[in-house]
């Protein structure tokens, strides 16, 4: 599914100086938790108040492999050594010459010491699509989330609830929570899109009222001018059959059915698109479907 930021267009995507205002307070209290479903904004929210923070950012985007506690260390470890070369080279070496399967926990207090030991400025780490997260990693990320480190923060962004064992707060706190209400588009946002769009201002509370500020929601709506729940309609049914009907319908039919077929796996890998048996040159064929 596409994203909000890339329904929006290069050079168009909107400001929203208070919601990232808001996570970033979150983060100085401690760590953060946003649970929301698809097209909500979660990634788009995290980088733009990221951006605005003076910090180190640690990203990794999740698969269903890290549930697996060794490969999801592995795999943080080389994140923040990207982010911040040198603050972890020793663990680094260990845990990719390991010849045995590794403690993830063990290695994550370490890993935790090593950067309170070495960094001066704060580092946050960032798990993107932690809905995958399970098993033995939740283990580790809960032991981040509870450690008492002064350079280290965590984010989470996931489409579904996870079992975490450290509190988590509303208005802020250990772990703050923040869902589906919150990374909302309000009117004005739904406005100022609307103006980059060179949109009539007017629309915006018919936009708002529509999608409910759902971000993905409102990012079709500014872009598509005869989008039906424009006319009033007061729900998202109507957006994905206008995605339906605008998208899928007028492609061909074969390439239809791989586009929906590839919508299954979360990450569309070529052991994947074997699996579905999907052509070698999906991708490709994939990129040069038009708006």
């Amino acid at each position: 599914m596409a994203t909000p930021d890339q329904l929006q267009g290069a050079g168009t995507r909107i400001a929203r100086p208070a919601l990232a205002e808001r996570l970033n307070r979150a983060l100085d209290a401690g760590s953060l938790l946003l649970v929301a479903g698809a097209g909500s904004g979660k990634t788009a929210a995290l980088e733009e108040a990221l951006a605005g923070r003076d910090a180190l950012a640690a990203w990794l985007r999740c698969t269903p492999a890290d549930a697996d506690a060794g490969r999801l260390l592995r795999r943080l470890v080389h994140a923040i050594s990207e982010a911040a070369p040198g603050a972890v080279d020793l663990i680094a070496e260990r845990v990719a010459g390991a010849q045995e399967r590794v403690d993830a926990r063990a290695v994550g207090e370490e890993l935790v010491a090593e950067l309170d030991r070495l960094l001066l400025e704060q580092l946050v780490i960032v798990l993107d699509d932690a809905e995958h997260l399970s098993g033995a990693a939740l283990p580790v990320v809960d032991d981040l989330l509870a450690a008492r480190s002064p350079v280290l923060a965590i984010a989470l962004a996931t489409r579904t609830a996870l079992p975490l064992r450290v509190a988590k707060l509303r208005t802020g706190g250990t772990l703050t929570e923040l869902g589906a209400a919150e990374l909302a588009f309000s009117p004005e946002e739904c406005g100022a899109l609307l103006r980059l769009r060179g949109r009539a201002d007017a629309e915006s509370e018919r936009l708002f009222s529509a999608t409910e500020g759902w971000p993905l929601g409102v990012a079709l709506g500014a872009r598509y001018a005869d989008i039906p729940s424009l006319a009033g309609a007061d729900s998202r049914g109507p957006l994905f059959d206008f995605l339906h009907e605008e998208v899928l319908d007028r492609v061909d039919p074969a390439l239809r059915a791989a586009l929906i077929d590839s919508s299954v796996p979360a990450e569309l890998d070529p052991a994947s698109m074997e699996a579905l048996g999907l052509p070698a040159d999906f991708p490709e064929q994939a990129a040069r479907v038009k708006d």
